[in-house]
């Protein structure tokens, strides 16, 4: 029976043995389902991960089609900005330097017709003085030279007062009266 004992206690022993390996595998197996349902949720997680990802980058992509179509629209926009800045700075230089033209074409012009009032007032005075002598009556050359400056002098005070109608007017007229009352006026 001795043998029996040791037979019964081996037994009984392998057979605790066996149902702790038995539910030392029921857990690993709890465990293995458990590993294998996150391991399912993982992958699931992983491919919307990944969906995410490729959206994202997509999103981004056309975020950046987006700012960089803006960007070159503001970009062209301030560019036509600028064109249009230099051509109205350009139309104001020209208008200011037609400005200041004008503005030295007045100050000669006024010079000018002080110089012409000058020197009709100057021709006035001569004609006073030559009314004012008496031409004898037997001088018909005299007389008739007399008569010659008078037309020549009326005809210069009308040149003067129309060359002073416009700035367009009479141009040539001042340049003629210009010239004839200098020739003129050392004639008297």
């Amino acid at each position: 029976m001795a043998g029996t004992k040791v037979y019964e206690q081996r037994r009984a022993e392998s057979l605790r043995i066996m149902a702790e390996t038995d539910a030392k595998r029921s857990k690993i197996n709890e465990l293995l389902d458990y590993i294998e349902t996150r391991l399912e949720e993982l992958e699931e997680e992983k491919e919307e991960l990944k969906e995410f990802q490729d959206k994202d980058k997509e999103r981004r992509c056309l975020e950046y089609a987006l700012y960089q179509r803006e960007l070159e629209e503001v970009t062209e926009t301030l560019a036509e900005i600028e064109d249009e800045r230099k051509a109205e700075l350009h139309g104001t230089n020209i208008r200011h330097e037609r400005y200041s033209v004008r503005e030295k074409e007045i100050q000669v012009r006024s010079f000018i017709f002080s110089i012409y009032l000058k020197i009709l007032y100057s021709l006035e005075s001569r004609e006073g003085n030559i009314r004012s002598k008496s031409l004898p009556r037997n001088n018909q050359p005299i007389a008739s030279r007399y008569s010659n400056r008078a037309d020549r002098l009326h005809s210069i005070k009308d040149r003067i007062r129309l060359s002073h109608r416009g700035p367009q007017s009479g141009r040539s007229e001042r340049r003629w009266g210009t010239r004839r009352i200098a020739s003129r006026a050392t004639e008297y």
